[in-house]
C-alpha cells in the first residue's frame, strides 16, 4: 500500500491560531485509490487551546489547557540552549535559492529520543500518553533543512523518517518501506487569516483521557 499526505496551514503566533487542510490519498493493488480531506483548527481562547476537527462532513473539537507559562517556553524552544543538546551535527553543505528566497542547505542529524524527552518535559502527562522508553535505540533523524540566509527562519525542511519508524511499526505488523516528509514555509510574518468555519460551532466535545 502507498499513502500521499498532502497539505497547507497558515499559523499564528501571538494569539496562537492554526488552520490546516490535508489530504490522504491510499493506493492499494487491485482496488481504486482511497481519498480522504480533513481540515484541523487550533484556537488559544484564555487558558485553553482548543481543536477542532473536520473529517468526512463530522466536526469534533478537544479543549485543552493551556497556560502563557507553557506559551513562553515554546517561544522560546527555537533559540533555547537545551535544543542544541538535541542535535549531534550540523553542516552547511551548500547554497540554493527557494521560492525567490537565498538559503543555506544544512544536514543534521537528531536525537530521536532526546527529543521526545525534552518534548516531554513542557507538556504535562505527554510520558503516559507515548512512554519514552519506545524511543530507546533508535536511530538518529537525519535530515536536511533551507534556511533563509536574510532572517534566519526555516524555509524547508525534508526528513527521512523510514529507519526511524520501521520498528515501531513492525510492532503493528507492518512493513515500513519508504516514509519521507517534506514541508515548505512561505509568506513569512504575512500568514493568511485563520477563519473558523460556522459549522464547526456544533462540533462534538471529545474527553481528553484522565491522565
Amino acid at each position: 500500500m502507498n499513502t500521499s499526505i498532502t497539505g497547507e496551514s497558515a499559523t499564528h503566533v501571538d494569539p496562537i491560531a492554526m488552520g490546516m487542510s490535508m489530504t490522504t490519498v491510499m493506493n492499494i493493488p487491485g482496488m481504486d485509490a482511497i481519498e480522504m480531506d480533513m481540515e484541523t483548527y487550533i484556537i488559544h481562547e484564555g487558558d485553553y487551546l482548543i481543536m477542532y476537527m473536520y473529517v468526512e462532513g463530522e466536526w469534533s473539537k478537544m479543549t485543552m489547557p493551556f497556560s502563557q507559562e507553557l506559551l513562553d517556553e515554546l517561544m522560546l524552544l527555537s533559540t533555547s540552549d537545551a535544543m542544541a543538546d538535541l542535535y549531534t551535527s550540523a553542516v552547511i553543505v551548500g547554497s540554493e535559492r527557494i521560492g525567490g528566497v537565498d538559503t543555506w542547505r544544512v544536514d543534521f542529524e537528531m536525537d530521536i529520543a532526546a527529543a521526545m524527552g525534552y518534548l516531554g518535559g513542557l507538556t504535562t502527562g505527554f510520558d503516559e500518553l507515548m512512554p519514552m522508553d519506545i524511543f530507546d535505540g533508535m536511530d538518529n533523524v537525519v535530515a536536511t533543512v533551507w534556511i533563509a540566509k536574510d532572517s534566519l527562519y526555516q524555509v524547508r525542511i525534508h526528513m527521512d523518517l523510514a529507519e526511524v519508524m520501521a520498528d515501531m511499526m513492525a510492532e503493528m505488523g507492518v512493513t515500513l518501506t519508504t516514509y519521507v516528509m517534506t514541508i515548505t514555509s512561505t509568506n513569512f510574518n504575512n500568514a493568511r487569516p485563520v477563519v473558523l468555519p460556522e459549522a464547526a460551532a456544533d462540533a462534538v466535545e471529545i474527553e481528553l483521557p484522565q491522565l
